[in-house]
């Protein structure tokens, strides 16, 4: 019997930017051949010796030859982050990603009114002070 034999690698994928990890490796067959022969008058018993030195007249039962290939199969297993399992179970990716731009646009926009009444403010107040010299800085503050 001939045997040709192959390599197997398991390998682990947990995030999409990292290489994956080697899980396993393991070897396969990859083809076997079987061949028969007709002992025909060939004795049963033979010594070590005759074994060792290969007589003609002494053949084995059998005999396994084990050649290796090139050939490497590689298995890759990818796992699902916590997040792509929440938006299989229902869309929890979604809802989280639509309340973060909700919130965010919120900010945004509270930010962006700060910063226009200070700009347009600060003019206001000078022209607030020329206007009413005895104002009291504490009415000004409230002002704005």
């Amino acid at each position: 019997m001939v045997t040709t034999i192959k390599q197997n690698e398991i390998k682990n994928e947990n995030w999409d930017f990292l290489e994956p990890t080697l899980h396993t490796s393991f070897i396969s067959v990859a083809s076997k051949d079987i061949y028969k022969m007709n002992r025909g008058t060939v004795p049963r018993h033979c010594s070590a010796l005759e074994l060792q030195k290969y007589r003609p007249n002494c053949i084995p039962y059998f005999t396994f030859t084990f050649h290796p290939s090139s050939e490497k199969t590689i298995y890759i297993r990818k796992y699902k982050t916590i997040l792509q399992t929440l938006s299989d179970l229902g869309g929890i990716y979604d809802i989280i990603v639509l309340t973060i731009t909700s919130l965010y646009c919120w900010y945004n926009q509270r930010s962006l009114n700060r910063f226009l009444k200070k700009k347009i403010l600060k003019k206001d107040v000078k022209a607030f002070k020329e206007f009413f010299p005895s104002a009291s800085e504490n009415k000004i503050e409230e002002y704005m």
